[in-house]
């Protein structure tokens, strides 16, 4: 399990509903200002007059903009989780398997591109130590639960080989996303569809054509 760092520990976060709301209030305009001015700019002052609140209450929740940002990140890990648990918890085994690279490429990047906490993260990637533990533990939990969904898909497959295609799957996936960040957003649509087409090229020969274009045998009058 990933340990929290001392920033983390200060941390407060609230139970009640109204504080809650101003606490996402805050993390919302720290990711914002984050991701649109980088962290060295970003001034706490800015961030309580972004969110229509006192600095008092930012520093009520956190200790300092370092705090603030690991916050942030935090988000991501917890909506990257939540997109994955939505996509694969209750996969219907009838379903193609390039119609679940497609839903898992779509999904991710209308997350990323409605929520400014993952700009924030990419445009602010010399912070990545402050999380890199917990993102770690993240991505070795897709990567596990990935494999179990190719193992079942393809029984075929020797032992390790699931393992092995979820890791280059997974790390293939937040690099193309990384990249996709930090390119035009004029590209980023084009290069959605490849990613879906490389992660299908590399998947077919392990799990076979999709059902719906292998052969149907003929019938006989």
């Amino acid at each position: 399990m990933a340990r929290p760092s001392d920033s983390e520990k200060e941390r407060r976060v609230p139970v009640q509903a109204r504080s809650r709301r101003r606490y996402d209030a805050i993390l919302d305009a720290a990711a914002t200002l984050f991701a649109e001015a980088g962290f060295e700019a970003t001034t706490v002052e800015g961030i309580a007059e972004h969110a229509q609140t006192s600095i008092g209450s930012v520093y009520q929740f956190f200790p300092n903009k370092t705090a603030l940002f690991e916050a942030v990140a935090e988000r991501t890990l917890e909506r990257s989780r939540e997109a994955f648990d939505a996509l694969f918890a209750a996969v219907p085994d009838e379903t193609p398997w390039p119609a679940l690279i497609d839903g898992a490429v779509d999904a991710f990047a209308a997350l990323h591109a409605s929520d400014p906490a993952f700009r924030a993260v990419v445009v602010n990637f010399a912070l990545y130590p402050l999380y890199e533990e917990r993102d770690d533990a993240l991505t070795r939990e897709i990567i596990e639960r990935l494999a179990q969904l190719l193992a079942k898909r393809a029984p075929h497959l020797p032992e390790r080989r699931p393992r092995l295609l979820a890791t280059v799957i997974v790390q293939t996936f937040a690099s193309a996303m990384f990249v996709s960040e930090r390119s035009a957003p004029s590209l980023r649509g084009a290069m959605r569809e490849e990613l879906k087409t490389l992660v299908r090229r590399y998947l077919e020969p392990e799990l076979g054509p999709p059902a719906a274009t292998r052969r149907r045998p003929l019938r006989r009058a």
